[in-house]
């Protein structure tokens, strides 16, 4: 794939990928698609623009969509640490507790990215449902 030049090429890639008509893509966002085209495609966005569609999106790695470098949808680490019944019977209650304080943590980053997963499609729900 070609270089992608600019943050608006990227939301573009976004939009492509996300299934809908740009338009809709764009008003779901409470943006306007006339700025992702023409000499308009060339001018940089805002932060609270950055922070819709991350929020709007939320497996869309942020640094892919800021620097164009990496991968353009988050890796969901859902490769919490696992800890058997025997390594917690022989696990010094600190290590225990540390170890389990890990487990809490990246579930709690999956429950987040999935509740504005949910988020989303609700709104896109709603929005078809309007049509």
């Amino acid at each position: 794939m070609s270089e992608i030049l600019n943050v608006k090429d990227r939301v573009l890639l976004i939009a492509n990928a996300s299934g809908q008509r740009k338009n809709d893509f764009f008003l779901a966002l409470g943006l306007s698609y006339a700025n992702f085209k023409g000499g308009q495609k060339k001018t940089g966005l805002n932060s609270d623009t950055l922070l819709k569609i991350l929020a709007g999106y939320p497996n869309i790695d942020p640094a892919w969509l800021l620097t164009g470098e990496g991968d353009m949808y988050r890796r969901m680490d859902t490769t919490a640490p696992t800890v058997s019944s025997v390594e917690l019977l022989h696990a010094s209650e600190p290590d225990m507790i540390k170890t389990l304080r890990q487990v809490v943590a990246v579930q709690e980053k999956n429950i987040q990215l999935l509740e504005k997963q949910i988020d989303m499609l609700e709104r896109e729900l709603t929005s078809w449902r309007t049509q």
